[in-house]
């Protein structure tokens, strides 16, 4: 999903709060299996489709993030109405079979009124978290649930954009959140004055407080006639 943003440069208010950086690797990958190839299967039809005319989630439906709980499948999926993107609720027993349980986040506040979707959610400490994109230009907010319907929503953005001048000054989105001993790694496109995106990540001990990799963005552009010339996004690790 390709952001929405005006095409202003930040103001310095945005730009002073653009968070911390630092140097920082992710520990080694291990266990069984390590450097397999994944089989994939394509299946003839969509495992979820889009809702019926006038729904929340008529128009698309677009990047699952999918948390195993208690014997069910979690699906926190982003649906667009022709105007605003939501994240919705389905479950599953099976992954293949889902059922819809409707609408659980829609931007309001500081968030405007465009977006509060296309995030990733894990399990921390017997809730839900899920880090989501929000706010034009946007930035990355967090919301927490016990049960994945009912969610309390930080009162601010937990990762901004960049400073004035660099690679993520106008904006940052798609967050994909894994964790790894005791921190949290988001990975997130940020996009430059120039409209180009590319790919960084954060570290965090406790999901909420963020630090930039001093070294972004970890991917870049494409050459002249590569696939990922234009651009970047929705890294999924």
């Amino acid at each position: 999903m390709r952001f929405r943003t005006g095409g202003l440069l930040l103001s310095a208010a945005l730009a002073g709060g653009c968070g911390n950086y630092g140097e920082f690797t992710l520990p080694p990958v291990g266990g069984a299996g390590q450097g397999s190839a994944p089989r994939l299967e394509a299946r003839a039809a969509p495992v979820l489709g889009r809702g019926q005319p006038g729904e929340w989630d008529a128009v698309d439906v677009l990047n699952p993030a999918i948390v195993p709980h208690e014997g069910t499948y979690y699906n926190f999926y982003s649906g667009f109405d022709g105007k605003t993107w939501h994240t919705g609720l389905a479950t599953s027993s099976d992954g293949v079979s889902w059922a819809k349980q409707g609408k659980v986040l829609s931007p309001e506040g500081w968030e405007g009124g465009y977006i509060a979707a296309n995030g990733t959610a894990l399990r921390v400490g017997g809730e839900f978290w899920y880090w989501y994109q929000a706010g034009d230009p946007p930035r990355v907010a967090l919301a927490r649930s016990a049960e994945g319907r009912a969610w309390s929503k930080s009162p601010v953005a937990v990762l901004e954009a960049g400073p004035r001048g660099s690679w993520d000054e106008q904006g940052v989105a798609d967050p994909y959140v894994i964790r790894r001993g005791d921190r949290f790694y988001m990975f997130y496109l940020g996009q430059d004055r120039a409209r180009r995106q590319r790919l960084g990540v954060a570290d965090s001990f406790d999901g909420i407080h963020w630090r930039k990799l001093r070294t972004n963005p970890i991917l870049e552009l494409g050459p002249s006639g590569a696939f990922d010339e234009a651009g970047l996004g929705e890294p999924a690790v």
